[in-house]
């Protein structure tokens, strides 16, 4: 349960308040949702009581809140859970941050005052603004912040008045400044007492490392934050213990990080091992971390030395740059009462005229200089190798501490400051001689080793190939591991390595260039705000400008010889994946991260790999939680803490804490959607002035300032005892002698160093030289790691002449020894040292694994030739697997005699110990019951398949030898402990029979007398039958049944089967004897039996149809039993087809085949028989046959000497309704890759004209004929009309020639338009996605496969839909269309759904109706297809009137039938083409519209006589003798009539014979008798131009 909870709304809305006090710019695009201002962040510290104090439970919590430029702070006790009220703004203290300095601003006539716990403003950053080179304003923000405690109040120099030390609220009173700083030397003038004074204050400090007057200091806490224009500055707080308040100081900040000013940058370049320090980029983190700071290592080396006690753990803060510069501080620097004396010297430098040269006085030593006593070093600069354009874009997070990768050097190195050693060092404080003090010097101007990673921040836009998640690291991995830190200078930072800064002058302009690194990645230009100028600068000559230039408050920080480089070193990718946050635990051994895929991953810093990964956390954020443990009685060694990792999902409103590393949730609970989770770092002091951090958490349900609800903070309260105890710290103490006598560090460096001697690389190295490093490594837990390394080592072998396992001997003794020793001086009960038991465990183990390899090697060497063994009687199972080997080999053209298959194969190598312990898997659960009782623990062999049959061929070599040699293989399983798992024996013997080839496994299987394989399965078998909880329906040897049904090589497994059946055959006959009946051979071959006629069906099909495509998986038994994967209708049908593509052919074939009297059932006991099973393997041999011999075969499929098709033995699943629709789906599929060849789509077509559609099968012939219409025809039409940028199912280089074949176009039309017009004949319903055929089920008993309905055509049928009427016609408008006119837009004009035509849905959604325009866009193009096709009409007779096409588009799109046929006899008689129409003309009278024809009829004769009696062209004598015979009236009338009727063609063919003109007018006569539709008058005019025809025909008789 949370502990009682705070309320900080009164922090919350002050420091909101005092936010908007400085006004917004307009130009700040970092709002919040809906314009609103993003809510203050939170940040907490708290004081612990200490021993000599109160109890826990009233230590006050100082709860910090953060805006962008308003730092607020309140003291909340957690006993008082009601908000004071809170301080008014101007009794509250003010300290004011400007652009150039951070300056007091004190309260006028009042005195502040903390008692009543009311907020109070601890700094803000005033208003002013730059340009950025853009001309944007820019305001200075707080970009990150941290809260660290002075863990030494010893290092306090400044004075203080302890009469005054906390606010009063009484407002008479006037506040009064507790910080007198102490006079500065250098002209102010001091009395002697005072100077005699600091004299033994500086003596005093020089031989004890610190003042030792006796004060009462008061805990206090720095307030350090940065902001974006790379200033890091702090605000000193002190905590009274009594009054329970924090007082804010009215001394001024502290700012220990000044940028250089711009105008000195090249002054300080001009210096020897000088480099400026002008970060860029911003500040991008400030954090706190507790670590142990080293001694020297020269200590160890002094003469006089003595055994100091190691330092404890102290603060340092990390501040880390946008332009990748990184500094580690020593967290006294930040506190003015420390450091004030100094920064006031600083100030008073920096402001000094150009002629004055002020240093440090030197009887006040420097912070520097008082650490360096007792041997704690300061600060340490790294800068991070990486180029970027963008410097916004990354974020970067320094390690605080050191984890060594492989690739470590090996010679000594300077590691960070915080990795300990138990070296000796003299006493702090003790000055060494001159020559120790020089050694000393040159020993630190050697770099430490650090770390950072970076990662780029969610907003940026980098690209992929980014990694996401980089390690930087300063070890001297390449130029180190052969030559050590010799060549250290030619790596350092150098001048182009650092970034520098560069002014633009004039305006208000201020821009910061930076010069980049010269590895892979790293920065471009970035802005910042440089220290202002001098205005007397340019006044200035050149002796004095080299004059004045100030070391500043760390000289060391531009010394370039001790700043450390980091370059790019292991790299994550996990693309597109983004790293939201990365949080490192306080110890810095694990990191936590958030990222874009909800993820929170914990990653191992000295691995830098993730072990462990939780998932469903959006929009996350982490905090680390640290819980004491049990603490010893000695004070001076740390305190213990057990780790949590708290997650905060916004998104799921929920917080989650787990133990780490792989520990349970602890907890879980429902928050708010404003709720945020806050770390505490929690100061406990104790009596000697000196305390230690706790890591704590905080539930923050709202921050949101003016609430409605409180904002309640709740502490989130973990016990040492919830979830797994964390055995790993605990096991430390308990640790034997020689585990403990060894640092961390140098134990990883020698384990490290045996590593680096075993690696595979050019280094020549000896075999002593490995035992050497053996010898050196002390650490059990390191013993144990090395065995494993020494098992999988090549190098012994191949390059160090060691033989076997020989050497590993030599480790296993050495390791029981150095066992012996650690359990003789162990601690308490050793049995609960883990590391004890690792080795143990790793003892046993590689005993066993070198046992086992010892009996495999004295096998392998002994050098016995073996004899020739006797042939054993062949059995029908194996006469039928030697048939089907020879088949196998025949079908792929590999015939091979029988002889060859007696050939034995030359010898394979002897095994090496390496890759047989490679191969060797320890087991998780070494302490099993199991393996304390035997002794031994079961090793396995590796999960990696092509790992363990390398060493498998090499295990079960023996069982190729003679009949004793068998009992090596259980020997070797003996040793390794797993010879009582039979099942998995027998599973990697399936596994190392597949490596056989044909010719070992049939000549030590079946021909072998005394066949060692098969003694070992008899063995396997009675093993398993003599059990006494033995199943009598159990399969014997059950693994190798599995096995078989799973291979897919159906040759071996049918061999293998084979084998199997006679060993479990041979078993079983003596257990039948032995147990008189009650186990019956019968039985236990059964299941035998019918696997092998399953393998035999599964080899007929394979075989037979060998080149084909049947299916994603192989045919195996297995596949085939789950009836969803292969079809047998399927499989029928690829049969026929490769037989024949033509439907009656193979419609006779499948009557043939069901009264056939030589098929049988493969599957049942009828194919045992010997002639059959070599008629099964004879049919398969078509596979070998070209096309022609196959189709010869299809007329005497049933001789004896021929090849059967598959129908002969798969005759229960003869159902032509089925194999109809496969043959149709599958002759479509051969057409789509050879579309060029018509005929196969046209057999595919019969095929689905053949599809019945009666009540069983018509949802099947409609999803058949859909199907083919939706994979193979619609997407041809679609990339015709639309092209293939949208078609995904055809290919253009293959399609697109075929556009461009007119006849192919148009035949492939009429195919398609076929297969439309039978989906209209479906009668669609919406139950038409269901199947239920009429099946004989129980036509064979027994057979396999299973008869059942086909799983393929079911899945047709389901996922078929009901078109739309309109939809589909519209389709066959647009065929029609095509096919008979090539005009596309009028095409487009008469469909108006033409561009959502051929889509996949195109067929179920209903179209547009034609509207008037369209209907007349119809009818024109009807009568221009109309005329067309009368003009292109060749043919000497037509056989009748029908127009196809034309007719179709016409009756779709309503028109009438009639009228459509009347204008094509009217167009063939324009065009005078009257031979062709004059006989269909009398013959379709009921087909056309009479009354029209005899009218336009008429005037076509009126238009020919016209033409012929005055066209001046036509006038000959002869014609005008004859005109004088005609009757004018006619011909009068003759000529009216002509020049009023309209020719339907625009060229009309008047030139035509009058004889067939004549005839035309008889015709129209008899039409017009036939019906009472044609008026009396008209008849009487044609009976007039026939009397004038038939004088023109005799009177021109001859003329054309």
């Amino acid at each position: 349960m949370p502990e009682p909870h705070l309320d900080c709304s009164a922090l919350l809305d002050h420091v909101s308040r005092e936010e908007e006090k400085l006004g917004r710019n307009p130009n700040d695009i970092s709002m919040g949702h809906f314009g609103h201002p993003p809510a203050p962040r939170l940040s907490m510290f708290r004081f612990a009581a200490s021993a000599t104090t109160s109890t826990e439970c009233e230590a006050e919590v100082l709860v910090v809140a953060l805006t962008k430029r308003c730092i607020s702070a309140q003291a909340l006790t957690r006993q008082s859970t009601t908000a004071a009220p809170t301080t008014t703004p101007g009794s509250a203290m003010k300290t004011s941050l400007s652009s150039s300095s951070l300056n007091s601003v004190k309260s006028e006539g009042s005195s502040s005052s903390t008692s009543k716990q009311g907020p109070f403003l601890v700094a803000k950053l005033l208003p002013p603004t730059v340009v950025d080179e853009e001309d944007q304003a820019v305001e200075e923000s707080i970009t990150s912040m941290t809260m660290v405690a002075l863990e030494d109040l010893s290092l306090i120099t400044v004075a203080e008045n302890h009469s005054s030390v906390v606010f009063d609220d009484d407002p008479k009173k006037k506040r009064v400044q507790f910080d007198e700083p102490t006079p500065v030397g250098g002209g102010d003038t001091t009395s002697s007492s005072n100077t005699e004074q600091a004299t033994a204050k500086i003596k005093n400090l020089q031989l004890r490392g610190f003042i030792a007057e006796e004060r009462v200091y008061l805990p206090r806490v720095a307030v350090i934050f940065g902001t974006n224009f790379n200033r890091v500055l702090s605000v000193e707080m002190r905590f009274h213990a009594e009054a329970k308040t924090i007082v804010l100081p009215l001394s001024d900040h502290v700012e220990p990080l000044p940028l250089d000013p711009q105008h000195l940058l090249k002054k300080i370049l001009e210096g020897k091992d000088q480099v400026p320090f002008a970060p860029v980029g911003g500040v991008n983190q400030v954090e706190t971390f507790v670590i142990t700071p080293q001694r020297p290592i020269m200590e160890s080396i002094t003469a006089n030395s003595k055994k100091l006690q190691p330092h404890r753990p102290m603060a340092y803060v990390w501040v880390s740059y946008g332009d990748g510069t990184i500094l580690r501080i020593h967290h006294a620097a930040f506190f003015r009462s420390v450091v004030g004396d100094e920064l006031q010297l600083l100030k008073t430098t920096t402001t000094s005229k150009p002629d004055s040269s002020i240093t440090l006085s030197p009887t006040k030593p420097t912070l520097q200089e008082r650490l360096s006593m007792q041997q704690i070093p300061l600060l340490l600069r790294c800068e991070t190798k990486i180029l970027n354009k963008d410097i916004a874009s990354f974020a970067i997070v320094p390690f605080p501490k050191y984890h060594p990768s492989p690739l470590a050097p090996l010679t000594s190195f300077k590691p960070a400051m915080h990795q300990e050693k138990d070296d000796t060092a003299p006493n702090a404080g003790v000055l060494s001689d001159q020559e120790d003090k020089e050694e000393e010097e040159e020993h630190d101007d050697m770099p430490e080793v650090c770390e950072a990673v970076l990662y780029v921040k969610p907003t940026a836009a980098t690209t992929e190939t980014f990694p996401t998640l980089c390690f930087y690291t300063s070890e001297d991995q390449y130029l180190g591991r052969v030559a050590g830190h010799a060549g250290r200078d030619a790596t350092t930072t150098s001048l182009s390595d650092t970034p520098i800064l560069g002014a633009v002058v004039g305006g208000t302009k201020a821009m910061v260039g930076g010069l980049v690194g010269a590895i892979a990645w790293g920065f471009g230009a970035g802005s910042s705000t440089p220290a202002p100028a001098p205005e007397d600068d340019a006044d200035m000559q050149g002796d004095e400008k080299k004059s004045v230039v100030p070391t500043g408050f760390f000289p060391s920080l531009r010394k370039s010889s001790l700043i450390v480089g980091l370059y790019a070193g292991y790299e994550f990718h996990d693309s597109p994946r983004q790293v939201e946050s990365f949080v490192i635990d306080p110890e810095g051994n694990l990191g936590a991260t958030t990222d874009s895929f909800g993820r929170v991953m914990l990653v191992e810093l000295s691995t830098k790999q993730v072990v462990r990964m939780w998932k469903g956390f959006r929009e996350a954020s982490c905090c680390w939680l640290q819980v004491p443990r049990s603490t010893s009685a000695d004070s001076s060694q740390p305190m213990r803490k057990s780790l949590f990792l708290v997650i905060h999902s916004r998104q799921r409103r929920v917080v989650e804490v787990y133990r780490v590393r792989h520990g349970p949730r602890v907890k879980s609970f429902q928050v708010g959607r404003d709720a945020q989770i806050v770390s505490c770092r929690e100061w406990i002091s104790e009596i000697t002035g000196v305390g230690d951090y706790l890591l704590n958490c905080y539930i923050v349900h709202t921050n949101s300032p003016g609430a409605n609800t409180p904002q309640i903070i709740e502490k989130i309260v973990v016990q040492e005892n919830e979830g797994s105890v964390a055995r790993e710290e605990s096991s430390k103490s308990n640790q034997p002698n020689p585990s403990s006598a060894t640092n961390p560090k140098e134990a990883a460096l020698r384990l490290q160093r045996l590593q680096q001697l075993l690696a595979n690389t050019n280094v020549p190295c000896q075999l002593a030289d490995v035992h050497n490093a053996l010898l050196q490594i002390k650490s059990l837990k390191d013993l144990a790691t090395c065995l494993d390394r020494l098992s999988v080592a090549t190098v012994l072998e191949s390059k160090m002449g060691v033989t076997g396992s020989e050497f590993q001997k030599v480790a296993l003794a050495y390791c029981r020894e150095s066992l012996k020793e650690a359990v003789k001086n162990a601690q308490g009960d050793p049995a609960s040292n883990p590391h004890v038991k690792l080795l143990a465990t790793k003892i046993v183990y590689h005993t066993q694994v070198i046992n086992a390899f010892d009996i495999l090697r004295r096998f392998e060497l002994g050098g016995s030739e073996e004899a020739d063994q006797q042939v054993a009687p062949r059995s029908p199972w194996t006469e039928e697997a030697m048939g089907w080997v020879s088949t196998y080999d025949m079908v792929n053209g590999k015939r091979e005699e029988p002889n060859d298959a007696m050939l034995i194969t030359t010898k394979a190598e002897p095994l090496t110990f390496a890759t047989f312990a490679n191969a060797c898997v320890p087991p998780k659960t070494p302490d099993s019951p199991q393996a304390r009782d035997n002794r031994k623990i079961e090793v396995y062999l590796s999960d990696s398949s092509k790992t363990r049959r390398d060493v498998l061929v090499h295990i079960f070599k023996p069982l190729l030898g003679d009949i004793f040699a068998f009992s090596v293989v259980n020997s070797i399983f003996g040793a390794l402990g797993i010879m009582d798992d039979g099942e998995y024996l027998l599973k990697v013997f399936g596994e190392w029979y597949m490596t056989l080839s044909t010719k070992e496994a049939a000549q030590k299987g079946f021909y072998a007398l005394y066949s060692p394989m098969m003694r070992w399965l008899q063995e396997m078998v009675g093993n398993q039958l003599d059990r006494k909880d033995a199943d009598p329906d159990e399969i014997a040897l059950k693994s190798l049944y599995n096995f078989c049904t799973e291979s897919a090589d159906l040759v071996k497994a049918f061999m293998l089967g084979a084998l199997c059946r006679e060993a479990v055959s041979k078993a079983a006959i003596k257990m039948e004897e032995k147990t008189y009946g009650k186990i019956r051979c019968a039985d236990k071959v059964k299941r035998w039996d019918e696997l092998l006629r399953k393998l035999r069906v599964c080899l007929l099909v394979s075989l037979r149809l060998k080149g084909v495509r049947i299916g994603t998986f192989p045919i195996t038994v297995q596949y085939v039993d789950k009836g969803d994967i292969f079809s047998v209708y399927e499989w029928l049908a690829h049969d026929e087809l490769a037989m024949s593509h033509k439907h009656k052919e193979i419609t006779t074939l499948e009557e043939a085949c069901k009264v056939s009297g030589i098929s049988f059932d493969p599957s049942t006991e009828q194919g045992d028989v010997t002639s059959r099973f070599e008629m099964l393997q004879n049919a398969c041999l078509s596979a070998a046959l070209s096309e022609e011999e196959r189709t010869e075969y299809l007329v005497d499929f049933d001789d004896d000497d021929k090849l059967g098709a598959l129908l002969l033995f798969l005759k229960s699943h003869n159902e032509p309704k089925l194999l109809v629709a496969h043959r149709a789906l599958l002759l479509a599929s051969i057409w789509s890759q050879n579309p060029h060849d018509l005929s196969v789509l046209q057999n595919a077509l019969v095929a689905l004209q053949s599809l019945s559609i009666r009540d069983d099968l018509q949802s099947l012939a409609a999803a058949i004929r859909l199907e083919v219409w939706q994979t193979r025809i619609r997407p041809i039409y679609r990339a015709l009309l639309f092209g293939f940028h949208d078609v995904q199912e055809v290919s253009e280089h293959v399609v697109a020639p075929l556009f461009h074949q007119p006849g192919w176009v148009n035949d492939f039309g009429g195919l398609a338009l076929e297969i439309l017009t039978l989906l209209l004949q479906i009668p669609w319903s919406d139950s038409m996605n269901t199947f239920q055929p009429k099946l004989d089920t129980d036509k064979v008993e027994g057979t396999w496969p299973r008869v059942k309905p086909d799983f393929i055509l079911e899945r047709l049928v389901q996922r078929s839909r009901q078109i739309d009427r309109s939809a589909l016609d519209a389709h066959r408008v647009v065929l029609c269309t095509l096919r008979v006119s090539d005009d596309i837009q009028a095409m487009i004009k008469c469909v108006p759904s033409f561009h959502d035509c051929f889509e996949s849905v195109s067929l179920y959604q209903p179209v547009q109706n034609a509207t008037v325009d369209v209907v007349e866009s119809q009818r024109v193009f009807l009568d221009s297809a109309i005329i067309s096709y009368a003009q292109k009409c060749s043919q000497p007779v037509l056989e009748s009137v029908g127009l196809g096409e034309i007719e179709t588009l016409g009756a779709i799109w309503k028109f009438d039938i009639k009228a459509i046929r009347t204008t094509f006899i009217l167009a063939m008689y324009e065009f005078g083409k009257d031979r062709l129409i004059d006989e269909q003309l009398t013959k379709s009278a009921s087909l056309v519209d009479v009354p029209r024809l005899v009218d336009e009829g008429l005037g076509i004769v009126c238009r020919r006589l016209n033409d012929l009696l005055h066209s001046k062209r036509r006038q000959t004598p002869a014609l005008r003798e004859v005109m004088s015979l005609l009757d004018p009236d006619v011909c009068s009338w003759v000529k009216d009539r002509a020049e009023e009727s309209k020719s339907l063609v625009v060229f009309s063919n008047l030139q035509v014979p009058v004889g067939n003109t004549h005839l035309f007018a008889l015709r129209l006569l008899s039409l017009s008798r036939g019906t009472d539709d044609v008026d009396k008058s008209i008849r009487v005019k044609i009976h007039s131009l026939i009397v004038l025809t038939g004088q023109l025909v005799k009177s021109l008789e001859g003329l054309p």
